[in-house]
């Protein structure tokens, strides 16, 4: 008996949103969440040094 697969089916990745997968935009997110802390608090720095 044979059975035919599609090859098609070997690169297959489920995506979430925007075409990325789950781990992809986990990381994204985390790293825009870092990037945005990172700024918030060298703002905050920069006030206390000027007043």
């Amino acid at each position: 008996m044979v059975i035919d697969i599609n090859k098609n089916s070997d690169n297959y990745k489920e995506t979430v949103v925007l075409g990325l997968t789950t781990k992809q935009l986990v990381y994204s997110v985390l790293s825009v969440a870092v990037g945005g802390a990172l700024s918030h608090k060298r703002k905050l720095k920069q006030n206390i040094l000027l007043n």
